[in-house]
C-alpha cells in the first residue's frame, strides 16, 4: 500500500507548524531587544495580524510603552506576514 500521498500531505501541515514557530521566536526577539526582558515564545499567539502577549500586566505594559518600535523593527523585518496590533 502506498501511503506516499499521505506524506505529502502532512508535510504541508508540517511547514506551515514550522513557518509559525518561526515568526514567534522573530517576534519573541524583537520583544527582547527593546524590552531587555526575555520571553518565552509559548507565551505568544497570532490570530490574524494581530500579536497576543499572555504575560504580567507589568510586562505588557513594558511592551506597550515599546510598542511603536517593536511594530517598526517587525516591519524592518520585511517578512510576508505583517503585524498591526500588540494586545
Amino acid at each position: 500500500m502506498d501511503y506516499n500521498h499521505i506524506t505529502l500531505f502532512l508535510n504541508k501541515f508540517k511547514k506551515l507548524i514550522f513557518k509559525k514557530e518561526e515568526l514567534l521566536s522573530l517576534f519573541a526577539n524583537v520583544i527582547t531587544k527593546h524590552t531587555h526582558t526575555p520571553i518565552n515564545v509559548a507565551k505568544l499567539s497570532l490570530r490574524g495580524s494581530v500579536l497576543y502577549v499572555n504575560m504580567s500586566p507589568m510586562f505588557r505594559n513594558e511592551i506597550l510603552i515599546h510598542k511603536e518600535n517593536i511594530l517598526k523593527d517587525i516591519q524592518e523585518l520585511s517578512l510576508e506576514y505583517s503585524i498591526t496590533d500588540i494586545r
